[in-house]
């Protein structure tokens, strides 16, 4: 989205939200801008639109809400009830000698919660469905959430995090070494 097809969108919310201190000096709409850039503009009219119509609290969005309302139009999951139905319809079609064709029938984040389980064939073979039905709300209910959050980043943010991810977890590996031949060190000193 470019910068001018921004200020049009700004313009339309604050023709609704007519707080003063809303989008009111160019500082604030470069702001905005630079944290919904990456969106596709006509999408991001529509989370503004859907946002503008649904909203009842009278305040104005924030950049990170207008970015969930567009993951929310963007993302097609069902609920979690729903997604349990397809995966006993596939239990009941293909059954554990099909497990492949059974998981290739299902949605992403439904293959990924059956894998978090144990496999398809786990489920299958399970005999405390009230257990499992529980457990894949729980899985689903956060997978969803998370997929949420990871679509609602700019890239640019994404790339950072996993920056961190992987500096942490060379810092938590060389920390961990560290203790590790500290420990040898003094077992072999008490010997």
């Amino acid at each position: 989205m470019t910068y001018e097809e921004f200020k049009s969108i700004a313009e339309l919310l604050k023709t609704v939200y007519r707080q003063k201190d809303f989008l009111c000096d160019e500082l604030a709409i470069k702001t905005w801008y630079e944290l919904l850039k990456d969106l596709n503009y006509e999408n991001c009219v529509a989370a503004a639109m859907k946002y503008m119509l649904t909203d009842t609290s009278g305040f104005p969005p924030t950049p990170g809400k207008i970015r969930a309302v567009e993951v929310d139009m963007k993302i097609n999951t069902s609920g979690w009830s729903e997604a349990w139905e397809d995966v006993k319809k596939a239990i009941s079609k293909y059954g554990y000698m099909q497990a492949q064709e059974a998981m290739n029938s299902l949605p992403e984040i439904t293959r990924i919660c059956i894998k978090r389980m144990g496999g398809f064939v786990s489920l299958c073979r399970s005999e405390n469905q009230r257990t499992d039905r529980a457990n894949f709300r729980m899985i689903y209910t956060e997978a969803v959430a998370r997929e949420k959050e990871r679509l609602a980043m700019s890239p640019d943010l994404l790339r950072i995090e996993m920056s961190m991810k992987q500096d942490f977890e060379q810092a938590n590996g060389s920390f961990a070494d560290m203790i590790t031949e500290k420990a040898v060190l003094l077992t072999e000193d008490e010997t």
